[in-house]
């Protein structure tokens, strides 16, 4: 799944194109190493795949969840830094979270000072953040991701003004999941190394 792949149907709700992880477990497993070649050097592709060469669902909750970061940053799944040089989007932005220091990623035309919606779009990079943990287990399913966002939608449209209560309303994902940081039993060390190899891979 890529930003290139997500459609928009009659309603202009978005519909991935491409699920690659059933398609793959069930019919195409000797196609990994092509998935990997030609993927990953866009930016998109799970790096916990390189350890475990396997496909799965939470695959696709990865790329997934660079989409949003492009969504929100306005930037490419490897983009050109400040040095003009390339630069994996999810390494970027994951160092920059937990430094707490993600919001200067956001794209400038969709940060405000308006507390509710800021407090929305930090949910949206909780969420994201989550899809990019290193440790597919730790990701939510797509399903939990699209019920997040949801709510999220529901929040932002309502004419109430509240803001969000993060234990009733928007329970966040946070509670639900590690964070990327808390992950275990994976080098994240070499998750960032692995992810770096994007950059100056060809596209």
């Amino acid at each position: 799944m890529e930003a290139t792949s997500v459609l928009a149907g009659k309603a202009l709700m978005a519909m991935p194109q491409l699920q690659i992880a059933p398609r793959m477990q069930r019919n195409f497993p000797i196609l990994l190493e092509w998935l990997l070649l030609v993927h990953f050097s866009h930016g998109y592709v799970d790096p916990e795949c390189f350890y475990t060469e396997i496909i799965t669902k939470k695959s696709d909750v990865y790329s997934f969840g660079v989409v949003m970061l492009e969504i929100l940053t306005r930037k490419e799944a490897v983009y050109i830094d400040e040095k003009g040089e390339k630069q994996p989007l999810a390494t970027s932005f994951i160092s920059k979270a937990r430094k707490n220091e993600h919001r200067e990623m956001l794209d400038v035309e969709i940060v405000t000072n308006d507390e509710n919606v800021m407090k929305v779009l930090e949910e949206i990079c909780q969420i994201a953040l989550q899809c990019l943990s290193p440790k597919g287990d730790d990701r939510p399913t797509m399903e939990q991701v699209v019920d997040e966002l949801q709510k999220l939608v529901r929040f932002h449209n309502s004419s109430s003004g509240q803001q969000i209560d993060q234990e009733d309303q928007m329970e966040s994902m946070l509670v639900k999941f590690p964070s990327v940081s808390e992950s275990s039993g994976f080098n994240t060390t070499q998750y960032s190394s692995v992810l770096e190899i994007s950059a100056g891979a060809p596209r």
